[in-house]
């Protein structure tokens, strides 16, 4: 599905959709309200586009559920995103991904790395993580409040909390 306005108008998708192949954003995108975006394909944008966010979320969320490996290819910030693939394929980036709202791991691996780490801002919260779906690589949290990072690598869970930081920053682990 490509998501294009020929006059580089926003587009405002006001109902629940849900794309089985891949998903490109070549426009702002607004997803109103409580709209949730399913995507079972890949997340993109095109090369010769914007590598600036495109993507405004609501309170609904982007659904990644997809049955193989997917992989959203330029930087981009989710209120909300869920991750529920349930092969448990990976999820790729090779760029910073960042989340406002709540990251919910459900099934699947999500893959960071120390140059474009997985970011959550101060208001950011995870929901899930198991053995089942952590983060594989670089996490990057903003604030000053309790923290749980759901890190693991080479197929374990390894997840490691974080209290009484008693100063507002940028923590990294993973």
């Amino acid at each position: 599905l490509q998501i294009q306005d020929g006059d580089g108008n926003p587009v405002n998708i006001g109902v629940d959709i849900e794309v089985v192949k891949d998903i490109t954003v070549g426009t702002t995108v607004k997803a109103l309200g409580a709209t949730n975006i399913t995507c079972r394909g890949n997340w993109n944008r095109p090369a010769s586009g914007s590598q600036k966010n495109n993507f405004i979320g609501g309170t609904g969320a982007v659904i990644f559920a997809g049955t193989v490996m997917q992989d959203i290819n330029k930087p981009e910030t989710f209120t909300n995103v869920t991750f529920n693939n349930p092969k448990l394929a990976a999820f790729s980036t090779t760029y910073t991904q960042t989340i406002s709202g709540v990251l919910t791991l459900t099934h699947g691996i999500l893959k960071g790395n120390a140059s474009n780490p997985i970011c959550l801002t101060a208001d950011a919260t995870i929901v899930g993580g198991s053995p089942e779906s952590y983060i594989n690589g670089t996490v990057e949290k903003e604030g000053s409040a309790d923290f749980h990072f759901p890190i693991g690598g080479n197929d374990r869970y390894a997840p490691i909390e974080i209290f009484d930081l008693g100063a507002t920053g940028k923590f990294q682990d993973g």
